[in-house]
């Protein structure tokens, strides 16, 4: 079932861990940004403390409350918390409620990636929600256990979250790439990384 109501009850589980989503990802991004607004701290850091209770909230709540038995549920509902959260924030909201809705955003809002800061993030989140279904679909062909879900959450969450500040502090290799879709073209843009930071990622992927 992929409704609030399971087996003809009330699925309080699900609404506390979806509700408990949205609430903890805007907290944590409302702290960040008091920190980036009021003492300097550096948006890399932030904007990647963010992206890592974007995607480890679920395996949190997941952990705490236990995961419905079906896990294309538990991956539709997941996304949509990450999706509320970042929506939030979207420029209407901001200037209606600049104290409850821009500071959080200030926590991600890279200057390279304005004005795409929510559109690249909630697109990364859809791009999770496909592979979360994906990868549920083939766990439910092979009888497969749930708890594989958490690997690429792991790996989108730990590895990517730690590539940028692990690429501002000791990212001294430099290399410029280009982006799979930068301003309606294929395989366009010039953005520079660090191998230290790619290195990040690979260790978490492969560990």
């Amino acid at each position: 079932d992929t409704s609030f109501v399971r087996g003809g009850a009330f699925d309080w589980q699900l609404w506390v861990r979806v509700i408990g989503q949205i609430i903890a990802i805007h907290l944590v991004n409302w702290i960040l940004g008091y920190f980036v607004v009021t003492h300097d701290l550096h948006v890399g850091f932030s904007r990647k403390i963010a992206h890592f209770i974007l995607y480890a909230s679920p395996l949190l709540f997941y952990g705490v409350l236990g995961a419905n038995s079906n896990s294309k549920t538990d991956t539709a509902w997941s996304s949509l918390a990450s999706l509320v959260a970042l929506f939030a924030s979207i420029k209407p909201v901001r200037r209606r409620a600049p104290l409850l809705s821009l500071i959080p955003f200030m926590a991600y809002d890279r200057k390279e990636d304005r004005p795409h800061t929510i559109e690249w993030l909630a697109l990364q989140t859809v791009q999770m929600l496909i592979i979360g279904f994906a990868l549920s679909i083939y766990l439910d062909f092979k009888d497969g256990t749930p708890v594989l879900l958490a690997i690429p959450l792991i790996i989108t969450a730990v590895g990517d979250g730690l590539a940028e500040p692990v690429g501002v502090v000791f990212g001294t290799h430099k290399f410029v790439t280009p982006a799979i879709w930068y301003k309606g073209k294929f395989w366009s843009g010039s953005f520079t990384r660090s191998l230290e930071g790619s290195a990040a990622v690979f260790t978490v992927s492969v560990a």
